[in-house]
C-alpha cells in the first residue's frame, strides 16, 4: 500500500466527520491569523516609538568618537572627513547626514541665568534630521546665513523671560579651556513636548558653533537618517566598517535612546509570554481533539490491523490526516494574516482620539504593521512543531493495538 494511496484514505476520512474537520482546520486558521496580525502590529508598534523617540532630537543613528556616548566633553570631538562623508551619501536610503557640535554654558539675560546645553547644528540639514524645525511656535528656525542667532526650548525662555528678538548672553569654555563669550539674539522659541530639552536645549548654527567653542573641522555628533526607518539596520554592517575605516564609534538607536530600547525589550519579552501561553491552550484542545480521533476508531484500526495493514502503515494514515489538517488549516491563516497585514501596511491604523495630541508635537498617531518573518512564522511554526510532539503520542498509542480488537497490550 503505497503513500499516494495513504493519502487519499487519509482525505476521505477527514470528511467522515465533516464538521469537526472544519472547526479545527478554522480553529487553526483563526489563531495563524490573529497572531500574525498582532505580532506585526506589535512589532510596527516599537517601528513608531523608535521613529518618534529619534526623530525628535537624536537622529537613527550617529558616528561619535569613543569615549563621546559616556563623557560628552567638547574633546571627544573627531575631525570631519570628506571622503567618510562621500561615502555615506552613496548608501542606499540614506536620506540626511548632519554634523553637529555639542557644549555647555551659562545662558543670561537681564538679572536671570540658567544652565543650558548649547548644540550646533546645521540649519539646511537639521530639519530632515529632527523635528525641531516643526515644533518652534514662536519666531522661525535658524538660517544657513544665521551667525549669532539662537533657538531655545519654551521652558528655558519663561525662565529667563525671553521673547523674540531679545539678547542672551553666553558664558562657557572652548576646547582649549579659554573663555567663550558671545551674545546672541533670540530668533525662535520650540515646544518639543520633552521637559528636559525645553528646560536646558539651545540651538546656534553649526560653523558659528565651531568658531566660538574652537572646534575648527570638527565635530562631536554626525546624524543619520533613513527611509524607511528599517533601512538603518540593513546599513548598520556598512556603517561598522566606515566606523572602523575612519577611526570613530557608530551608535545605533539602542545606543542613543537605552530607556526607549528597555521599555521595548521588556513589552515584548512580557507580550512573548502571553502569547506562548495562548497557544498552548490551544494546543491542548487541539490535541484533545486529535486524540479522541484515535480513540473512537481503535475497533476500526484494529480491524485494519487483522486485515494486513501494517502498524507502520496505520502511524503514517493518522499522520496524514493529521497533517493534512494543520497544513490546511496554516495555508489558509498565513494567507490571510499576510493579506490583512499588508493591506493595513499601506492604510495605516489610527488610534482614535490621538491624532490632534500627536500632531502637537510633530508626531504621527498612525501605525503601520511590520510585517517580518518572525510575525509570519511565530504563531504556524508553534502550531506545526506541537502538533509533530502530539503525533508521537498518538503513534506511540497505535503500536499498541492487537489485531481485530483494538485493544492495547498490556
Amino acid at each position: 500500500m503505497g503513500l499516494s494511496f495513504l493519502t487519499k484514505l487519509a482525505w476521505r476520512n477527514l470528511w467522515r466527520h465533516p464538521k469537526r474537520t472544519v472547526m479545527t482546520v478554522l480553529a487553526m486558521t483563526l489563531t495563524s491569523t490573529l497572531f500574525i496580525f498582532m505580532l506585526a502590529f506589535q512589532l510596527g508598534s516599537y517601528d513608531s516609538m523608535k521613529v518618534n523617540a529619534l526623530s525628535l532630537l537624536d537622529g537613527y543613528a550617529q558616528f561619535q568618537q569613543a569615549d563621546y556616548l559616556d563623557t560628552p566633553s567638547l574633546r571627544n570631538s573627531f575631525e570631519i572627513q570628506p571622503e567618510l562623508e562621500t561615502q555615506l551619501r552613496s548608501l542606499p536610503g540614506l536620506v540626511a547626514l548632519g554634523y553637529r557640535t555639542q557644549a555647555f554654558g551659562l545662558l543670561s539675560a537681564g538679572d536671570r541665568n540658567q544652565g543650558s546645553m548649547v548644540l550646533g547644528v546645521q540649519p539646511q540639514v537639521e530639519p530632515q534630521i529632527s523635528r525641531l524645525a516643526s515644533l518652534v511656535k514662536q519666531g522661525r528656525f535658524l538660517k544657513p546665513d544665521d551667525t549669532a542667532h539662537m533657538l531655545i526650548g519654551e521652558t528655558l525662555a519663561q525662565r529667563l523671560d525671553l521673547s523674540i528678538g531679545d539678547e542672551i548672553q553666553l558664558l562657557g569654555q572652548d576646547k582649549d579651556g579659554s573663555l567663550a563669550a558671545d551674545i546672541f539674539t533670540l530668533v525662535g522659541i520650540f515646544d518639543s513636548g520633552s521637559p528636559d530639552l525645553d528646560r536646558q536645549l539651545a540651538l546656534i548654527p553649526f560653523d558659528y558653533a565651531q568658531t566660538l567653542f574652537a572646534l575648527p573641522n570638527q565635530a562631536h555628533q554626525l546624524a543619520l537618517m533613513t527611509e524607511p526607518f528599517q533601512q538603518i539596520n540593513q546599513l548598520e554592517p556598512q556603517l561598522q566598517a566606515l566606523s572602523e575605516q575612519f577611526d570613530i564609534t557608530y551608535r545605533n538607536w539602542r545606543e542613543l535612546q537605552p530607556g526607549v530600547a528597555q521599555g521595548i525589550d521588556l513589552d515584548y519579552y512580557s507580550g512573548f509570554i502571553w502569547y506562548v501561553a495562548i497557544l498552548l491552550i490551544v494546543v491542548l484542545i487541539l490535541f484533545n481533539t486529535l486524540l479522541m480521533s484515535v480513540l473512537e476508531r481503535e475497533r476500526e484500526f484494529g480491524l485494519m490491523l487483522s486485515l494486513g495493514l501494517s502498524r507502520k502503515q496505520l502511524a503514517w494514515l493518522t499522520q496524514l490526516e493529521t497533517h493534512l489538517t494543520l497544513s490546511l488549516g496554516l495555508i489558509l491563516g498565513i494567507a490571510l494574516g499576510i493579506l490583512i497585514t499588508l493591506y493595513f501596511y499601506q492604510t495605516g491604523i489610527t488610534i482614535p482620539g490621538t491624532e490632534e495630541m500627536f500632531a502637537e508635537y510633530g508626531m504621527s498617531s498612525t501605525i503601520y504593521p511590520n510585517l517580518t518573518m518572525m510575525a509570519v512564522w511565530f504563531a504556524p511554526g508553534f502550531l506545526w512543531l506541537s502538533t509533530w510532539l502530539m503525533s508521537a503520542m498518538i503513534v506511540w498509542r497505535i503500536f499498541g493495538l492487537h489485531p481485530l480488537s483494538g485493544r492495547q497490550t498490556k
